[in-house]
């Protein structure tokens, strides 16, 4: 966000000024890098909780999570990069599924579980 009383760019959280990523340490720029990465995965609805979470929300075994994600009907988002490991399962796969088991009985809508 541009400041024009002191003719800086500013941020539009902490009202810090901005600095250019290549200027900022090695270990603020991967912290930078994974805070754009979870502010895309929130723009673009893919945010959620941790497989663990989504267990937890669904009432089953976290290796199910896996096997749903395996078939496509939860999204995964995952950053692997500079020694951080971040995984979401979108808040709206799990709606579906959700949404699959009270209608189906199951988590699929297509009969398979």
């Amino acid at each position: 966000m541009w400041a024009p009383e002191s003719g800086e760019y500013v941020c539009a959280r902490c009202g810090d000024n901005l600095i250019a990523r290549e200027d900022l340490p090695r270990r603020d720029r991967h912290v930078f890098d994974l805070q754009a990465w979870n502010d895309a995965v929130f723009l673009r609805g893919l945010g959620g909780p941790s497989p663990g979470g989504a267990a937890a929300i669904l009432g089953c075994h976290r290796t199910m999570i896996d096997k749903l994600v395996d078939m496509k009907l939860l999204e995964r988002s995952e950053y692997r990069k500079d020694g951080y490991f971040v995984v979401y399962i979108s808040e709206r796969s799990l709606k579906q599924a959700i949404e699959n088991k009270k209608k189906t009985g199951k988590w699929t809508d297509s009969g398979e579980d």
